[in-house]
């Protein structure tokens, strides 16, 4: 009979982990002289780079989704990979919890005085305000993030355990 082939583990090195924690403090450093010192030119570019990784989360879910509802065999090897994409969605939330605290920045219907003076904003109050805003970020992650855990973790689960 065949043996059983050992799992090969490769250890993350502890140096690796302090370098990773130094870099992250570097960058959060940054962005808060940034945001102090050119709001202006920052919050633009978190907004894009904010949704330039949830937009890739969001596809390695729908990805997987789409592997899962075709019951896709030829996806097996890449699945992991794809739901790794999809792991960010939790940070992604947080980060959509900064986005919150830049908005006025970034949306014209955020500042009140800019609402004041323009009547079609005045008329779209009712959507266009901080409240709904956190709403339906808030529900929009609430609902990927209830998806990406239920569903998926469970038929990877049992696909795993199958093949």
């Amino acid at each position: 009979m065949a043996k059983a082939v050992a799992e090969k583990k490769y250890p993350f090195p502890s140096y690796m982990n302090i370098l990773n924690l130094v870099l992250v403090a570097i960058g959060v450093i940054t962005f808060g002289v940034g945001v102090l010192s050119h709001p202006e030119r920052v919050w633009p570019a978190y907004l894009t780079a904010f949704f330039y990784f949830t937009t890739l989360a969001i596809g390695g879910l729908f990805f997987v989704s789409i592997l899962n509802v075709t019951k896709a065999g030829w996806g097996v090897t890449m699945r992991r990979f794809v739901e790794a994409f999809s792991s960010f969605l939790p940070v992604a939330f947080l980060l959509g919890l900064v986005l919150i605290a830049g908005g006025g920045h970034l949306y014209e219907w955020l500042n009140p005085e800019a609402v004041a003076k323009d009547a079609i904003l005045q008329a779209k109050t009712a959507y266009l305000n901080k409240g709904f805003f956190c709403f339906s970020l808030n529900s929009l992650f609430w609902a990927l993030a209830r998806f990406w855990d239920e569903d998926c973790r469970k038929l990877s689960q049992t696909r795993s355990n199958r093949r």
